[in-house]
């Protein structure tokens, strides 16, 4: 089965988050983004949003999402994303979100 970026959209708070999988393995990144500058901070800068992920996704931090071309954000910010990782993308509500978020469901 391919790998899929999966991600979930908070309208009220403006960010979109994106649980990354492992490449090797089943689950997700605990810390997707890392402490080092690479080429999700290259990312970053081209799509003109910050991200953070060191708590088990990728959150892109757009302001309110609220009465936004929702489809076209989405595009702006995965696009590089999926290219940079390799894999599609699929969006999720929260349930689906919280179920395989990595840090909620520790073994």
């Amino acid at each position: 089965m391919a790998k899929t970026l999966l991600v979930c959209l908070d309208a009220i708070d403006g960010v979109v988050t994106i649980l990354v999988p492992k490449r090797r393995g089943e689950g997700f990144l605990r810390q997707p983004f890392g402490h080092h500058v690479g080429q999700l901070t290259v990312i970053e800068n081209e799509i003109g949003f910050d991200i953070w992920g060191l708590d088990g996704s990728l959150d892109v931090q757009t302001g309110s999402i609220y009465g936004k071309d929702i489809d076209a954000l989405v595009t702006k910010i995965i696009t590089p994303l999926c290219s940079h990782y390799g894999m599609a993308y699929r969006v999720v509500d929260s349930d689906e979100y919280w179920t395989k978020h990595p840090l909620a469901n520790k073994k």
